[in-house]
């Protein structure tokens, strides 16, 4: 959290659309890496401190616009959320596509599964013994 943190603190000057590029890889990362260990409610927990950091970037951006302008700018209603950060941006053919960032509470919980002995192809069979009454 703390260089997503500075990476907002640093992006005063950068677009919206730069700062989600800078974003999305240590977002990814970082939820590609824990999703192992962690469980929804932490993943819920980083999505809300970068959702303040980013309202704070966009309140340090136009300071002197109101709340609701803020949130029709940066953050519209995508894959169910209402407070999905976007950005604006034009493709090769000058057409406008929009740019999400990345939600870590989207990110799939994979278990890490034990790789038991008896699948092991190094160890060689185990032999029944008979057992003699």
């Amino acid at each position: 959290m703390d260089d997503v943190r500075a990476t907002i603190k640093a992006a005063l000057g950068s677009s919206a659309a730069d700062l989600i590029k800078e974003l999305n890889p240590k977002i990814r990362g970082w939820a590609n890496y824990h999703r192992h260990v962690s469980d929804k409610s932490t993943f819920a927990r980083v999505d809300s401190e970068i959702f303040s950091g980013l309202w704070r970037w966009a309140r340090r951006r136009h300071p002197g616009k109101t709340a609701c302008w803020r949130k029709q700018k940066y953050f519209a209603l995508h894959g169910g959320r209402t407070w999905s950060f976007f950005a604006e941006m034009w493709d090769d053919d000058g057409q406008p596509c929009k740019i999400w960032l990345l939600c870590t509470n989207s990110t799939p919980i994979k278990r890490h599964v034990k790789v038991r002995v008896a699948a092991n192809p190094y160890t060689p069979p185990i032999k029944p013994t008979s057992v003699r009454p």
